[in-house]
């Protein structure tokens, strides 16, 4: 006869479950169901807090570029970078949760009337975009309005999550184009 496995002795992945669930629990005890961008923030601010090595290594280029900041804001800066890397992160991963909740404001500036010009005369037009926030919000934006939008992305180092990646992707457009020898 099979065997009911032994749900007394503690796994180590026990200690972790109530934490990793936290941020859920919170975002829909405020009335609302689950947002991933929130449990991300919470787990990239984690993370890069946890990680001696991902932590120095936004300290040093924050020493380069910001070398006026003193220890309080260079923490403050550290704990943000964390927050958006793991917000982008999950939201990738829920890309069609994403585009769904539209939670994105659309473009604004000068090029944004080139855009309308060229889309209403039919033609393609190349949008070079700066990485401030979600990078995927503007193909997101695109797909709403009808609009398809290709991409190039550089493939993660575990091929098995780049795949699941590179699906999350297609989702905002396609084709996607690999940054580097086997791409562009």
């Amino acid at each position: 006869a099979p065997v009911a496995p032994d749900t007394t002795t503690p796994t180590p992945v026990a200690p972790v479950v109530p934490f990793v669930s936290m941020p859920y629990v919170t975002a829909e005890g405020r009335g609302g169901p689950p947002q991933p961008g929130f449990f991300g923030g919470w787990l990239g601010r984690n993370l890069t807090l946890g990680l001696p090595r991902l932590r120095r290594r936004i300290e040093a280029n924050l020493a380069y570029v910001m070398p006026e900041l003193d220890a309080a804001g260079r923490a403050a800066v550290v704990r943000a970078v964390g927050d958006n890397f793991g917000r982008t992160f999950v939201e990738i991963f829920s890309m069609a949760e994403f585009q769904r909740r539209r939670v994105w404001t659309g473009p604004t500036g000068p090029g944004l009337a080139a855009f309308e010009e060229a889309a209403r005369a039919g033609k393609g037009v190349v949008f070079v975009t700066g990485h401030f926030g979600q990078w995927e919000a503007g193909r997101a934006w695109l797909k709403a309005i009808g609009a398809e939008a290709v991409g190039v992305y550089r493939p993660l180092n575990n091929r098995h999550l780049d795949r699941i990646y590179v699906r999350q992707l297609e989702i905002g457009g396609q084709p996607m184009y690999v940054k580097g020898g086997s791409g562009l």
